[in-house]
């Protein structure tokens, strides 16, 4: 699989984003989840997870992107439990 016109200006434009403020803060025991990751931090962990990924059928891409969404919504609800 080629890399599209697209997937090379998400690459290029991530590389220049403002970095994003860290997605939890802890306080003690207290950790907080201030905000939901960018698509980059998806798309970063997935390729954390699947060292393959970017190589990976787009049909494929999107299932395991999808799959990571909701780890980490599973995630945060677990932490926040613990609170």
């Amino acid at each position: 699989m080629a890399f599209t016109k697209n997937m090379m200006h998400a690459a290029i434009t991530a590389c220049y984003e403002t970095p994003p403020k860290p997605m939890f803060t802890s306080h003690d025991t207290n950790t907080t989840w201030d905000r939901e990751p960018t698509d980059s931090e998806i798309h970063s962990a997935c390729l954390s997870y699947r060292h393959d990924y970017g190589i990976m059928e787009p049909s494929e891409q999107a299932t395991l992107f999808q799959e990571a969404k909701l780890w980490y919504e599973a995630w945060r609800k677990e932490i926040a439990e613990r609170k």
